[in-house]
This record gives structure tokens, C-alpha cells and sequence, in this order.
């Protein structure tokens, strides 16, 4: 295992705590560091160019001299600049992880070097997807969030080209974000597919194939993910019920790019495979025209026919003057109310608007269990628990890089057991 200890970073308030994985040229860390007795963790992601010394000898190996090779590193280090530049730029793009600090370290032999990316600490979808499965409503929101991320693409002029499981993280909140970058074309500087290596199980087909691809390209890639994930992280071809094997991918693969008709994946509603499936057309054309268009199916889903969201004007709140105005899942919600003064009456200034979190306890399981007093004592803790975590996130308001709560209540339960 690699002794992070002893890698230098170039913020020297900052440390790395854990080893959160590694790809193929980059690896990524946990970071925290402490300011004024409160500690901030973020993620760092380090890309080396060259990734090591046999990348040079393989160069060497094929006639170029170490001008031409380093000149060659350069350059591919000034792409990933400029790719963390816009990164950059996206700052407090909900839906898109925000990059917030970038520098590049000369290796000592001149050739290439070591790229330090400081970027919001989340967990991986990948993660999240070892210890459970997606219910059907968070991958409807993983859609929208995803959906909504590229709305802003393209109206950049851009293409994201790497939407896939592996590159979506969560927040804390329960948002999805596109998480880690490559960096995105613009339509009228990368028209062709190039030397993109295997096809991956969530690109485009004309990317496969090298023709010219366009914002569709990126629809494919997410209503790919959608396909896995509500076919039990299964891709077309394959049963949902199926053990994996890679024979049986490399044929599932071949049949799609061969573009065979796929099957409408095991879960989700009838609409909702509609619209996966239209998503995930062979041509290009026969696929949702834009993001914009992806997120209104999808939010029509949430917000319409497919009724996956309880009636939150039905919510008692306990603190007078808010009400609820959009339930974003997981038990948060937006809230707003109108200013007052002193004396409770409005002034009709309308108030910054803020999240609320609702824990609901205890849930189904009541009904399986037959003594009531020991229960009672039980979810009495699980409430304590609750309020004394954020009661100490209520004494650390105003700190930074720390979620502001701004108040908490607890309402119980008619029936004596538990509480919100």
C-alpha cells in the first residue's frame, strides 16, 4: 500500500488522512486541515504525467529523444490546466463537482509532472451502490441531477463525453454530480470521435464507430447508466437476474453495437422504461433531442403521472411564518417564509430560502415487535441521538466550510412511539 506520508502537497496547511482510490493516471485522497479548531476535509486528486519511468522507456524505446517526449508531456499537462480551469469556473454549479483549487509540480528530471487537484470531498455512487441498491425514485433524481448538469453543458457548447457509474458522486444532501473530468469538447472544435480505446459500456455508439457525435452522445451515456441501473446494474442483453460472466458481456456488448433492439429494463415503471429506453436509442436521432428535454420526462414522472412524493402540504411544521415550496427527496425539502419584525407581522419581504431535513422515526418495523415499553425507550435515544448531532452542528454556525442548521425540533408521534 502506498505511504501517502510522505507526498508533499503544495497547500502546506493541508494533509492527507486516506487512500480513497486510484485510476488510471490519477489517484485520489481525503485532505482535511484545521482553521481556528475547525476541521475542513476536501478530496485531492493527483494526476502524473508521465504516470512512471517505463511510459518514458517506452518513448525511448520508439526513437523519440527526451526533448520531443517532454515537449509531449507539456502539452498534455496544459490540457489538463485548461480542463481544471473550467472546472474552476463551474464553481457552485449544483450539479457538477465543484473544483476549488489547482497546481501543477515540475517533475525534477524535466519531463512532465504531478497535477494537485483540491476538490469537495462526496461519496462515490460506487460506493454508495456496495452497500445498497438504488430505489426507483433516487435513480429518477439521479436522471434529473445528471440531466441538469448538462442542460449547462450545452449551454456552454460543450460535450461532456464521460457520464457513466463510475464518475457520478453523492452529496450529503442526496444530489448526484458529475464527479470526475475529462475534458469537454466543444462542438465546434471536436466534431469526431477519436482514438477513444474499448468501448466503453455507456458511449455512444457513433463514438464507437468514429463519426461525428453531438449533445445526443451524452444522453445515450446517461440513459445507459439509468439502464443499469434499474436492470440491476445489468446492461442490455443481459437478465437482470443473471450472474455475469465475460463471455456473456463481450456478446451483450457486440449486440448493442450492432444495434440490435435492447429490452426494457426489469424495474421501473412502464413510462419510465419509455423513457430510458428512448434515451438509449441507436441513432442519434431517435433519441431526446436535448438535456432540457430528458429532465422534463424525467420531472414529469416526480411530478405528475408516476406520484413518488407524498403530499408535503400535509407536513406539520413547527416553527410558525414557513411553509414548504419543493420536495427534493430523501426527507429534505425547501422551505421559505416572509420576514418579520418584532412583533410577528410580515413585511412581505420574502425570506432567503432554506433547507429542512425530517427524520421519521421509527418506521414499518413497529409492527413486528411486541414489547412497547422497551421500544418506546429505544426510539427516544435514536431521537436524542438525532437532536444532539444537531444541536453541536448548531453551535458551529457561521464556521466555515461547515453546513449551517439553524434550529431543530422534535414533534412525536400521536401514538407515543417515537417521533419527527
Amino acid at each position: 500500500m502506498e505511504n501517502f506520508e510522505n507526498i508533499r502537497l503544495p497547500w502546506t496547511d493541508w494533509k492527507i488522512v486516506k487512500n480513497l482510490g486510484s485510476g488510471t493516471y490519477g489517484r485520489v485522497y481525503e485532505i482535511e486541515r484545521n482553521i481556528s479548531g475547525v476541521q475542513e476535509k476536501a478530496a485531492l486528486k493527483i494526476v502524473s504525467r508521465p504516470k512512471d519511468a517505463n511510459e518514458v522507456e517506452a518513448y525511448y524505446s520508439s526513437g523519440y529523444d527526451k526533448a520531443s517526449i517532454a515537449e509531449s508531456y507539456q502539452q498534455e499537462i496544459q490540457n489538463y490546466v485548461q480542463e481544471y480551469m473550467i472546472m474552476k469556473e463551474l464553481q457552485g454549479q449544483s450539479n457538477i463537482v465543484s473544483c476549488d483549487d489547482f497546481t501543477v509540480v515540475p517533475h525534477e528530471d524535466g519531463i512532465g509532472g504531478d497535477i494537485f487537484i483540491r476538490m469537495e470531498l462526496l461519496t462515490s455512487l460506487q460506493q454508495v451502490l456496495k452497500e445498497r441498491m438504488l430505489s426507483v425514485e433516487e435513480i429518477i433524481k439521479l436522471g434529473k441531477d445528471i440531466s441538469h448538469a448538462l442542460i449547462w453543458y450545452e449551454n456552454k457548447g460543450m460535450i461532456c463525453r464521460n457520464i457513466k457509474p463510475q464518475n457520478i458522486m453523492v452529496s450529503a444532501f442526496g444530489d448526484y454530480k458529475i464527479g470526475d473530468f475529462r475534458m469537454p469538447e466543444f462542438m465546434d472544435h471536436a466534431p469526431f470521435a477519436g482514438g477513444m480505446g474499448h468501448p466503453g459500456f455507456y458511449q455512444a455508439p457513433e463514438i464507437t464507430r468514429m463519426e461525428k457525435y453531438g449533445y445526443t452522445a451524452d444522453i445515450y451515456s446517461l440513459g445507459s447508466t439509468l439502464y443499469w441501473l434499474l436492470n440491476n446494474q445489468r446492461i442490455p442483453f443481459i437478465g437482470a437476474d443473471e450472474p455475469l460472466n465475460p463471455v456473456q458481456m463481450d456478446k451483450a456488448m457486440m449486440r448493442r453495437y450492432r444495434g440490435e433492439k435492447i429490452p426494457a429494463p426489469k424495474n421501473g415503471s412502464e413510462k419510465l422504461k419509455r423513457i430510458v429506453l428512448k434515451a438509449c436509442e441507436y441513432r442519434p436521432e431517435d433519441r431526446y433531442a436535448s438535456a432540457q428535454e430528458l429532465y422534463d420526462a424525467l420531472d414529469e414522472m416526480e411530478s405528475g403521472n408516476y406520484n413518488l412524493k407524498k403530499d408535503f402540504e400535509k407536513i406539520y411544521l413547527p416553527w410558525s411564518g414557513w411553509k414548504i415550496v419543493k420536495d427534493f427527496g430523501h426527507g429534505i425539502y425547501e422551505i421559505t417564509r416572509y420576514k418579520t419584525d418584532e412583533d410577528s407581522v410580515g413585511t412581505g419581504e420574502q425570506e432567503e430560502n432554506t433547507v429542512l431535513i425530517t427524520r421519521s422515526i421509527p418506521n414499518d418495523e413497529i409492527d413486528n415487535c411486541s414489547d412497547e415499553e422497551s421500544m418506546i425507550a429505544d426510539y427516544e435515544d435514536k431521537i436524542q441521538n438525532y437532536v444532539q448531532k444537531y444541536k453541536k452542528l448548531k453551535e458551529l454556525q457561521g464556521e466555515p466550510g461547515i453546513v449551517r442548521c439553524d434550529d431543530v425540533a422534535v414533534v412525536p408521534h400521536k401514538n407515543g412511539i417515537g417521533g419527527d
